[in-house]
């Protein structure tokens, strides 16, 4: 197993993600360690940190970090990716209201998050955003005109987006008429919004 230094300890690293982040394990306990290629980028997710827990959106807890080694220590939120649950056709009406509930919460606050499934962990009842990226909302795409949202449903996007993270999508009927698909997205956005 691959071990990793964090402030003179060494963690051992059970898993690295697509988008370079170590799931961990010290002693008994589970961690993500963030690594950085530069100052600025370490400091632009201190500050989306800082700017999310203002907010009040749930997610993992900055422990630490060392800035000599550009890295950061994240506590672990143990639960179920949602991309995989999109991937095994499990995205239901209790999904679909919890993201409108941290989009709503988010358009209050004036922020944009990124909102493709694997940036949240199922946790319960509750998703816990496990990336750091956030815009101010005049300066992105609102979630129900993006492409992102067509991702919690069952298309050809979704099932190629899936398919390119190296996940088995499990078949299913998929929509792929504009025109459905746009209706999906209205009455979705009015029901739950």
């Amino acid at each position: 197993m691959d071990t990793i230094k964090f402030r003179n300890k060494t963690y051992k690293i059970i898993e690295t993600y697509p988008n370079k982040r170590m799931h961990v394990l010290y002693g008994k306990k589970e961690y993500v360690i963030i690594p950085f290629h530069d100052q600025n980028a370490m400091k632009e997710y201190l500050d989306n940190k800082k700017l999310l827990k203002k907010m009040r959106v749930e997610m993992p807890k900055l422990l630490k970090k060392d800035t000599d080694n550009l890295l950061a220590l994240e506590q672990y939120i143990v639960g179920e990716n949602v991309i995989m649950m999109a991937a095994t056709n499990r995205i239901m009406e209790a999904e679909l209201i919890e993201l409108f509930r941290i989009y709503r919460n988010n358009r209050f606050a004036q922020i944009l998050l990124t909102y493709k499934p694997e940036n949240f962990v199922k946790k319960g009842k509750y998703f816990y955003y496990i990336s750091s990226e956030v815009v101010s909302i005049n300066k992105g795409i609102a979630f129900e005109r993006g492409d992102d949202i067509t991702l919690w449903f069952n298309t050809e996007h979704q099932k190629r987006y899936i398919e390119s993270k190296g996940l088995k999508y499990l078949p299913r009927p998929l929509m792929s008429n504009t025109g459905e698909i746009k209706k999906k997205i209205a009455l979705m956005c009015v029901q739950y919004w």
